[in-house]
C-alpha cells in the first residue's frame, strides 16, 4: 500500500473450547470438599479444618507478656534515663535562654521605639524650622519688591517729566 506493508492475517472461525468447568487438582477429600461446598459464605476450611486434631493434641503454648507492659516498662527505663540526664546537666535550660533572648529582643525594640520618637521630633522641629524661613524669605522678597517697583515708577516718573520738559513747546522769540 502507499503508506507502508500490510499484514493479512486469517480469523479463527471456531470458538475456544472452554466450557465453564475446570479441573480442580488436589487432594481426593479437598477436592471433594470443594464440589460438595454449597455456595454460601461460610468458609469450608473452619468448617472441616484438617488439621484441627493435631492443633487440638498440643500442649498449651504459654502466651507472651502483652505488648502493653512491654510499651509501659520500656516507657519507664526511658523516663528514668532522660531524667536522669537531665539532673546531671547542669547547663541552663533552653527555656532560660530563650526568655533571655526574649528580654534582649524587647529591650532593642523599646530602644528603637526611644529612638524613633527621637527622629520624629527632630523632623517635626526641623520642618517648623523651615517653615518659618520660607516665611522670612517671603516678606523679604516682598519688601524689596515694593522698594524696587518704588524706586522703578520713581524713576519712571522722572523720566516722564524729563521728556515732556523736552517736547514741551518752547515760546519764540522773533
Amino acid at each position: 500500500m502507499q503508506h507502508g506493508q500490510v499484514v493479512i492475517t486469517c480469523q479463527d472461525d471456531q470458538p475456544s473450547q472452554t466450557t465453564g468447568q475446570q479441573d480442580i487438582v488436589g487432594q481426593a477429600k479437598t477436592v471433594q470438599m470443594c464440589r460438595n461446598a454449597e455456595p454460601t459464605n461460610a468458609d469450608p476450611w473452619l468448617i472441616q479444618d484438617p488439621w484441627s486434631k493435631a492443633v487440638s493434641s498440643m500442649p498449651p503454648q504459654q502466651s507472651a507478656p502483652p505488648a502493653t507492659n512491654v510499651l509501659h516498662e520500656m516507657e519507664q527505663r526511658l523516663e528514668q534515663t532522660l531524667l536522669a540526664k537531665i539532673q546531671a546537666t547542669p547547663e541552663p535550660m533552653e527555656v532560660d535562654c530563650q526568655e533571655q533572648r526574649m528580654q534582649a529582643l524587647e529591650m532593642q525594640v523599646q530602644q528603637l521605639s526611644t529612638r524613633q520618637g527621637q527622629l520624629e521630633a527632630m523632623v517635626n522641629d526641623h520642618h517648623v524650622q523651615n517653615t518659618a524661613q520660607v516665611q522670612s524669605l517671603q516678606q523679604q522678597m516682598l519688601a524689596q519688591f515694593d522698594v524696587q517697583s518704588k524706586q522703578m515708577q520713581h524713576m519712571l516718573s522722572d523720566q516722564m517729566s524729563r521728556i515732556e520738559t523736552i517736547l514741551s513747546k518752547k515760546p519764540r522769540t522773533e
